[in-house]
């Protein structure tokens, strides 16, 4: 993300919505957050090929 798209979708009030958020399992958590950001380039394919007919894109 570029300085510009930050601005307009993280920093700008107008544009953001803050939402709190619990976590249950932490330990799923970390799980899911290094396979998505991870080194792992088919963890990343395997999580997008099971999941991208619920992804709602905004085009």
């Amino acid at each position: 993300m570029n300085a510009e798209q930050l601005e307009e979708t993280t920093m700008n009030k107008e544009n953001r919505i803050l939402k709190q958020i619990t976590v249950g399992d932490m330990a799923m958590v970390e799980r899911v957050v290094q396979s998505l950001m991870g080194d792992s380039v088919s963890l990343r394919k395997q999580f997008i090929e099971e999941n991208a007919r619920e992804a709602q894109v905004d085009l």
